[in-house]
C-alpha cells in the first residue's frame, strides 16, 4: 500500500524520484526527500488503474515482485507501473524490456525458493504450538501461509522469518502476520528432542559424504 501511494504521488506531482526507500531502515540522503504517507484511496486508484489498463495478472506480478529481494525494487516497480499505463495489456509480453526483465528474474528466483520451502520446512513442537524458523532471501511468508494453514488445519503454528523480522501466526482457523524482532523459545520437551536426534541420525546414515554440497 505504501509503494502504491508513492506511485500515485509520482504521477500527481509529475516527479521521477532517484530512489524510493521504506520509512523503517531507510538511509539518510544528501538530496531532498519527501515523506509519502500510505493513503487508502490513492492506493485503491493505482491498483484499480493497473487492473483496468493491464489486467489483474499485471498487478499480481507487481505484488509478487514487491516481495522479492531485488535491489532497488521499489524504484523498479515504479518504472514498471509507468510502463503498464503506457503500454497496456501487452506489458507482460515485454519480457526483455529493462523495466520488466529484472523483475521477472527476481520473481522466478522467489518462486523457486518458495517451492524449496514447501518441501523442506520442518516444525518443532513447543507446548502444543508447531514452530519453525526460516531465513529466506525473499519475503516468502505471504506466499506459503495458505499451504501450511490448510495442511495443519486444527493446529496452532508459528513460522518466524528471521531475515525480514516477521512471523505468521495461525490458530483456531485464523491467521495473521506480525512484526517480530526475535523469537525466544522454551527448552524442547524430551520427546521432541529425541525426535530431532533421530532425524539427524537418519540424515547422516543415508547421506553420501562425497556428494555433500553445503553451499547448495
Amino acid at each position: 500500500a505504501g509503494l502504491l501511494a508513492c506511485i500515485y504521488e509520482s504521477y500527481s506531482a509529475h516527479e521521477l524520484p532517484m530512489d524510493i526507500l521504506p520509512w523503517e531502515g531507510g538511509q539518510m540522503q544528501l538530496l531532498q526527500a519527501k515523506h509519502i504517507r500510505t493513503h487508502a484511496e490513492k492506493t485503491r486508484r493505482v491498483r484499480q488503474g493497473i487492473c483496468d489498463r493491464c489486467g489483474r495478472q499485471a498487478f499480481e506480478f507487481l505484488r509478487r515482485a514487491f516481495l522479492t529481494c531485488l535491489d532497488k525494487k521499489e524504484l523498479r516497480l515504479l518504472y514498471f507501473a509507468r510502463l503498464c499505463f503506457a503500454r497496456g495489456r501487452e506489458v507482460l509480453r515485454l519480457r526483455t524490456h529493462p523495466a520488466v526483465l529484472p523483475l521477472a528474474d527476481a520473481v522466478t528466483h522467489m518462486r523457486r525458493e518458495r517451492e524449496l520451502l514447501l518441501g523442506f520446512l520442518r516444525f518443532s513442537e513447543y507446548r502444543g504450538v508447531l514452530v519453525s524458523e526460516i531465513t529466506p532471501k525473499n519475503r516468502i511468508l505471504p506466499l506459503v501461509s495458505a499451504h501450511f494453514c490448510d495442511r495443519f488445519h486444527g493446529e496452532a503454528l508459528l513460522i518466524f522469518d528471521k531475515t525480514h523480522k516477521e512471523a505468521l501466526l495461525y490458530a483456531n482457523g485464523r491467521r495473521e502476520f506480525r512484526r517480530m524482532e526475535a523469537l525466544r523459545l522454551p527448552a524442547l520437551r524430551e520427546e521432541e528432542a529425541a525426535w530431532q536426534a533421530l532425524w539427524r541420525e537418519f540424515y547422516q546414515a543415508i547421506g553420501i559424504r562425497e556428494r555433500e554440497n553445503p553451499t547448495c
